[in-house]
């Protein structure tokens, strides 16, 4: 069934307009997720790959001191799925993926899964897509066979999984959240061109998928990119389809994903008002393509310090950080969660604004004052338990 929007976090007040609620409608005390608070975790996952279990075990020892609950990272399909299946029958190997969400269990840290094709395994990959020069960021051909990996990371770690059986030494902290695909409104990973009725199937199937192997799994639809206009894909440009309507065409190509669904990720960048009026503008669009009460998982937010064109000082992105981790928890809007982008990046071309993201240092594991900043944001809202309906910074509308 459809679940109630969740609910608001403690922190600074910014009252700002609303989304259509008002300090008199909201329940007399709002009562604060404790796991609200996670981190993309995209390279750190490549450590565990690379077998640098030191090196993660010293940055998700930081993840845990600051207060965090969760990190958001790929399902790598290549190593959990390297052959196709035969005779129907899927043969998945666990032990890297093992490695992995020990690694986060020994800390605490739960892991939110994605499952994305990043890269699609060769033998998966659509080859229509591959033919129009996609590779690897090609979807599957067939939505079942994300679906299929998708249950199988949900039989061995979700709640009551054979992960879980196999380690009882571990702190049992089962996947909750499954996140189908990322940025799917994006050709830049649902290439070449954003296709809402066929990700419907998929997000479709994989529900349906994970929910009967963990009966307890929250389907999230993949993080959508923040597009307020559809463009066609030009040289170096990727396609883009604009949020309302692609959410409109997902839900005319398949009515039920409104009971399917328990969450939608949002994306945005830039100064903290523009990401305040997205935020607002996600939960209209939301709420009119016929997901009203749908939570939003803000699920990558960030400022790179350098490359691109306008790259932000540590100093005030820390100032950003502060005040958008409040905006967006501690709002009217349905935000059940939030996790910037990113833990680390690679910080090795000047040039490329990706490569500096990231809030610790890659090499040492230290966080940097953007970090601290989002620690301390995230134990005033674990420390609260609850705040008055006149504290909710209303953000939407």
């Amino acid at each position: 069934m459809r679940r109630a929007v969740a609910s608001a976090l403690a922190g600074i007040t910014l009252a700002m307009g609303g989304c259509g609620s008002s300090h008199d409608d909201l329940p007399e005390r709002v009562r604060i997720d404790r796991e609200a608070f996670g981190v993309n975790g995209h390279l750190l996952r490549a450590l565990s790959a690379g077998g640098e279990g030191d090196l993660l075990d010293a940055h998700l020892r930081e993840i845990e001191a600051g207060g965090l609950s969760f990190v958001r990272a790929n399902v790598d399909w290549g190593q959990f799925e390297p052959t196709p299946p035969v005779g129907g029958e899927h043969r998945f190997d666990f032990s890297g993926t093992d490695a992995w969400v020990e690694a986060l269990a020994r800390r605490r840290l739960r892991w939110e899964a994605i499952g994305i094709g990043a890269s699609t395994p060769a033998w998966a990959v659509d080859q229509s897509a591959v033919a129009a020069g996609c590779g690897g960021r090609a979807p599957p051909a067939d939505p079942d066979l994300l679906a299929a990996m998708l249950a199988a990371v949900a039989e061995r770690y979700g709640a009551g999984g054979t992960f879980w059986r196999d380690h009882p030494e571990l702190p049992e902290l089962p996947i909750r959240y499954y996140e189908v695909w990322n940025e799917p409104n994006h050709g830049a990973f649902w290439c070449p061109v954003p296709d809402p009725a066929r990700f419907a199937s998929f997000l479709a199937a994989s529900s349906d998928a994970v929910r009967g192997a963990d009966p307890r799994a929250r389907i999230v639809l993949g993080g959508l990119a923040p597009f307020h206009a559809t463009e066609s894909a030009g040289p170096g440009v990727a396609a883009k389809a604009d949020v309302p309507s692609f959410l409109e065409a997902l839900a005319s190509a398949e009515p039920r994903l409104t009971e399917a669904i328990d969450a939608i990720g949002v994306h945005t960048y830039g100064d903290p008002s523009l990401i305040a009026n997205d935020l607002a503008w996600f939960r209209a669009s939301i709420d009119r393509a016929g997901f009203e009460g749908l939570p939003m998982r803000h699920n990558e937010v960030g400022w790179p310090t350098l490359g691109g064109t306008d790259p932000v000082g540590e100093e005030e992105r820390t100032d950003f950080m502060r005040e958008i981790a409040s905006r967006s928890v501690q709002s009217d809007c349905g935000v059940e969660a939030i996790a910037p982008h990113t833990w680390i990046t690679e910080e090795a071309d000047p040039a490329d604004a990706e490569e500096w993201f990231g809030i610790a240092d890659p090499r040492t594991a230290d966080p940097y004052p953007i970090a601290l900043a989002y620690f301390d944001e995230a134990n005033i809202a674990r420390a609260a338990g609850a705040i008055p309906p006149e504290s909710v910074a209303v953000v939407c509308g």
